[in-house]
């Protein structure tokens, strides 16, 4: 009976631990993610949160064009979309502050230093 329990808390632990997560997300305008440059468009953003980590992929037509580790929060209520904020920057182009999703209140935010390389 002790294994049963043991394993099944084991199950709970891995489960829990690890969060992924696949959006399809467009930006209106030139953006900058840690310091990395992303054109206007639409993307696929593969997050895979660990703990108070982020790991977040951005992909364009099937290929990695940045990645970037964001910081696990959260925010001040359940988000009814998924999305980007963002801050307009003096030259219009935008910094990507914090991914939210649909249905939580998890936020991944990020610092604006560069902490990863594209591609």
């Amino acid at each position: 009976m002790k294994k049963a329990v043991l394993v099944v808390s084991l199950i709970f632990v891995v489960t829990v631990g690890a969060f992924a997560a696949n959006q399809t997300l467009t930006l209106n305008s030139p953006s900058t993610l840690n310091g990395q440059k992303l054109a206007a468009g639409q993307y696929e953003v593969k997050t895979t949160i660990t703990g108070s980590t982020a790991e977040v992929k951005w992909l364009r037509n099937g290929k990695a064009v940045a990645t970037a580790t964001g910081q696990v929060a959260q925010g001040t209520g359940k988000s009814d979309h998924d999305g980007i904020n963002s801050e307009r920057n003096a030259n219009g182009d935008a910094t990507v502050k914090e991914l939210v999703f649909r249905g939580s209140n998890t936020v991944v935010r990020f610092s604006g230093e560069a902490s990863a390389s594209g591609k």
